[in-house]
């Protein structure tokens, strides 16, 4: 275990205890370590007597330490917890030039704890609306401090980064696996090729996001069940290695697909899709809402296929085995541009 790292934690948290403090704050090693090559999770034991956020479930904090390419987690949850507190679990302490952040517990994500998983992510829905107009004066400041810029006026740039990865990804494939004529690879060829050649008819929803009076902000471009904590009641976002700046509303493509292709309840999906675009109504008087939103969904596979390319690059200069299936997550992204059904639920 890298000393540096429990030495901040230890001095973060007698920090926080402050002279009140009954002993030392962490009492034990470390109770649980995930190590992946975007970063490091540890769960760390604390004493009893220090305080508990609202739905911890038990004496423990966790550290969280990203890799260079997404260093900027930190400084995105510390913006976001200053702007929208009960929307996200709260940092106690942050080191954005490490990329490093000490957070409570903040509960059992929905995947675990809710009775009804559709309903709580509707429900989340409409409150990361509500964090996403609190935080559009950062936008600027987030893509200046690292933060993937994926606002209209560069998404025409990010299309042809996507499509070089997904490009490289059926290469990879291909010599992992030792069979360029393999079925699928000689498919997705295909797919990438029509892309290409429909590209400027893929893009025209561009247009409608650039002349939209919504400004950019967060898009935490993976908001499933298991990313949306549920203590203290209410949601909680949290895990935001893959986030970027864009039109807000890109960021609803995944969990309203959830909604319509794995819970199967329209009228779910329709009420949660209207009640979340009635809550920037009055930022776009005028604005045909559906169309927008319409057009920045079926532009989200751009910004996932560039997140599975900075995870599998991550994973090559570490060295870490990536068999041929996880090598064709980008062009399997990439390739829902084609789909006339915009909401993807990638994991159906």
């Amino acid at each position: 275990m890298n000393e540096a790292i429990l030495s901040w934690v230890d001095d973060r948290l007698a920090d926080l205890a402050g002279p009140a403090a009954d002993g030392p704050v962490r009492v034990g090693p470390v109770l649980e370590s995930r190590v992946r090559p975007w970063g490091t999770v540890l769960r760390l034991p604390v004493a009893s007597w220090f305080p508990r956020s609202p739905g911890s479930r038990g004496d423990w904090v966790w550290f969280k330490s990203s890799a260079p390419a997404t260093r900027y987690e930190a400084t995105v949850t510390s913006v976001v917890a200053q702007r929208h507190a009960p929307a996200v679990v709260a940092p106690l302490a942050v080191d954005p030039d490490r990329g490093w952040l000490l957070l409570p517990d903040g509960g059992a994500p929905i995947a675990e704890a809710a009775d009804d998983p559709a309903g709580a992510l509707a429900a989340a829905i409409l409150e990361y609306g509500r964090l996403q107009r609190a935080v559009t004066p950062d936008s600027c400041a987030l893509v200046a401090a690292g933060v993937p810029d994926l606002r209209p006026s560069n998404l025409r740039r990010s299309f042809g980064d996507a499509l070089l990865a997904a490009r490289r990804a059926v290469i990879d494939a291909a010599t992992a696996c030792g069979d360029p004529d393999r079925k699928d690879l000689v498919l997705l060829r295909g797919q990438l090729a029509q892309i290409n050649r429909r590209r400027e008819e893929l893009l025209a929803p561009v247009r409608v996001l650039e002349r939209s009076a919504l400004r950019p902000s967060v898009d935490h471009n993976d908001l499933h069940p298991g990313n949306v904590l549920l203590g203290g009641g209410s949601p909680r976002f949290y895990d935001w290695g893959d986030a970027s700046i864009a039109h807000p509303f890109a960021a609803v493509q995944l969990p309203l697909g959830y909604l319509r292709h794995v819970s199967r309840d329209e009228k779910l999906f329709t009420e949660t899709r209207d009640a979340y675009l009635e809550g920037f109504a009055g930022s776009a008087c005028g604005e045909d809402l559906r169309a927008t939103l319409d057009a920045a969904v079926r532009l989200a596979p751009i910004s996932r296929t560039l997140s599975w390319d900075r995870a599998l690059r991550l994973s090559r200069e570490l060295g870490e085995p990536i068999d041929s299936e996880q090598l064709l997550a980008p062009a399997r992204t990439f390739v829902k541009l084609l789909d006339p059904e915009p909401y993807h639920w990638p994991w159906a």
